[in-house]
């Protein structure tokens, strides 16, 4: 299940209902207590199991009730109620209007200790009083409710109260609907519950306030859990060496009190030796050292900060591999805080590639307009004060409100930026800046390495989000730097380029420039022998064609060769035309990414040139002229 939305009311600040609405990366913009932080909470007390306290209801709203919603997509398919028998969401009309869950809790916040007092559906269901209430109804009301209704008994088996609900539904076949709160509080509507909340995403908060110290959670984790690895690996060693040890000390013990009995056998008599072994992962103490070997906690706020940052990404992916996680939304506040922008720009691109993989969402805020910068517009959400009147702004993909973001964060702080290159996602980002040192290091002149540039802020990567890109032509004119675009071309010739019209509108404008590449897409100029040899790197030895022809989709090709591999070695055992289109995809945007990060830096000069290396050559040595 995945988080589309948050709404509260009466929440802190946010008195009237706000909603949020989710992406997989989200980016939440706004002044200082504009409630940010508060939405945050929010999605951490629904979804972490924690509690509001007393001073969360609004205050002044003469309500001691504050509601949290959330709306959830890629649900279940079917649920196991009644013992063995399933149901699923939709036949128990548990579905808004948009065919989603939107599960609302509502807390009493009157006495010290708030009380979770309802937890309802907001479901578009029968607008019939004698439905609304049947997932609170034990069987033997159900079978009462059917038989004074006439339903045929015929019609249902009366052991199992998913069948008795449908029957009663049934009856009232050509009745109207309506969005209606179902309690999920008792009988099969609480059983639901229960169920649904182990399928819930799991919550990661890093908090914008929290100490920085060697000894907070996201630092000892990881290490301690590491040790316990090692510890397991050499268990039967440890246990011999705790055996020499017992037995050694308790030698010493016994002649200890032997010579005790030479001088008081009547005090010897009342001592007995015990040995009692601690526990091995007690005697490791786990910390970091920098330079002169100064501890983590003593280096500057800055710094404890990214290295508890990288603490807190192993943490997750360490309970990722282990397979302890299913979905799981990363609550980060304010990453840029304490940090050079090199290290803002670098802990921006690990939470976006965070986000890109499939059961990930990354949902941060910010005051950095560089941060801003660097994520789809698509992506942005605007929280804004006016007044004492809150408003989420969740669609910001026009000037007005572009604008407003520009004014409360400030537009352009690192003077030093003098080109924005824009490209249509996050993976194009990957392949320039490694492409870009590969040919570097094979010797080409006139190549900027764009890595660098991007590190020390002279240029910033301006990713456009494809379906979008229509739509962010000129969005960065007011910044006042050149903008130079590059674009898939997607369609094969006598078509025109995808985003030609784009490309147009682009190259109207004083100081930008737009090109396209001539094959489908970037990863078609990437050699099919790199792409063996990055899999080989990753212990994949996959079967790959001598060469793509131009209008490939090449990240689907490497994705099937990687699912047949799987299907050799026994991993799998669903053919690749079983598979859905959601997986599909998946397998492929996997694949995408490691081509442009991974394959490329593979390339030799011949693989480069095989693959048409000088048709980008030239686009390069084009970029070196703006620096």
């Amino acid at each position: 299940m995945k988080l589309v939305s948050v709404w509260v009311e009466n929440f802190r600040c946010h008195s009237p209902r706000s909603e949020l609405i989710l992406n997989d990366l989200t980016v939440v913009v706004g002044k200082n207590d504009a409630g940010k932080s508060a939405l945050f909470e929010a999605i951490r007390i629904f979804l972490a199991d924690t509690k509001p306290d007393q001073n969360d209801p609004t205050k002044g709203s003469g309500s001691s009730k504050v509601k949290i919603g959330c709306e959830f997509k890629e649900l279940p398919e079917k649920l196991i109620v009644d013992a063995t028998n399933h149901t699923t969401l939709s036949s128990e009309e548990l579905l808004n209007a948009n065919g989603r869950l939107e599960i609302v809790q509502i807390w009493e916040c009157a006495n010290k200790l708030p009380k979770l007092e309802r937890v309802e559906a907001n479901a578009y269901c029968l607008d019939v009083p004698e439905t609304i209430d049947l997932l609170s109804l034990p069987n033997s009301k159900l079978k009462i409710r059917a038989k004074s209704l006439g339903i045929d008994e015929g019609l249902f088996n009366s052991t199992i109260n998913a069948e008795i609900r449908t029957a009663i539904r049934n009856a009232y076949k050509g009745a109207t609907y309506s969005e209606k709160p179902v309690l999920l509080n008792k009988e099969g509507g609480k059983r639901i519950w229960e169920l649904l909340k182990s399928m819930l995403p799991t919550v990661a908060y890093f908090q914008a306030d929290r100490p920085s110290t060697d000894q907070d959670s996201e630092a000892q984790d990881p290490l301690q859990k590491a040790v316990k690895r090692a510890l397991v690996r050499e268990e039967v060693k440890l246990s011999e060496i705790t055996q020499s040890v017992r037995t050694e000390a308790e030698d010493v013990a016994n002649a200890t009190v032997e010579e005790i009995k030479n001088i008081n056998p009547r005090l010897a008599q009342s001592l007995k030796p015990e040995i009692t072994p601690g526990t091995w992962d007690k005697v490791f103490k786990s910390t970091i050292t920098g330079e002169h070997e100064i501890p983590f906690n003593k280096r500057g706020s800055g710094v404890r900060r990214l290295i508890l940052f990288s603490f807190f990404r192993a943490q997750q992916n360490y309970e990722r591999m282990k397979g302890g996680l299913g979905n799981v939304i990363y609550l980060v506040e304010e990453p840029e805080t304490g940090q050079h922008p090199n290290h803002q720009r670098l802990v921006v691109s690990a939470l976006r590639e965070l986000a890109e993989e499939t059961s990930s969402q990354v949902l941060m805020s910010t005051h950095s307009p560089m941060l801003c910068r660097a994520v789809p517009i698509s992506s942005l959400r605007y929280l804004c004060n006016e007044q004492g009147v809150r408003e989420v702004i969740n669609d910001c993909n026009d000037d007005i409100h572009l604008q407003q973001i520009s004014t409360a964060l400030g537009v352009l702080p690192d003077h030093n930026v003098k080109l924005f290159f824009c490209v249509e996602g996050v993976n194009d980002e990957r392949f320039w800046t490694t492409y870009s040192r590969v040919l570097i290091g094979l010797g080409y002149e006139d190549i900027p390495d764009l890595q660098t540039l991007r590190e020390n802020g002279e240029l910033i990567f301006y990713p456009l989000g494809g379906s979008t890109l229509a739509q962010s032509v000129g969005r960065l004119r007011d910044l006042n730097r050149p903008e130079f675009h590059f674009y898939d071309r997607d369609y094969e010739e006598p078509n025109a380029p995808k985003y030609q019209a784009s490309m147009d509108e682009v190259n109207a404008l004083e100081g930008c420039v737009a090109y396209c590449t001539n094959k489908r897409e970037l990863e078609n100029y990437v050699h099919p022998n790199a792409i063996r040899l990055a899999y080989e790197e990753l212990n994949l030895p996959i079967t790959l064609p001598q060469e793509f022809n131009d209008f490939d989709d090449v990240p689907l090709i490497v994705a099937r060769a990687c699912h047949d591999l799987a299907l050799e070695t026994g991993e799998t055992t669903t053919p690749w035309d079983e598979l859905c289109e959601k997986k599909k995809k998946s397998k492929s945007d996997k694949a995408k990414k490691n081509i442009n990060g991974l394959a490329v830096s593979f390339h030799d000069t011949q693989t480069l040139i095989e693959s048409g290396c000088e048709e980008l050559v030239a686009v390069l040595r084009e970029l070196n002229d703006y620096f």
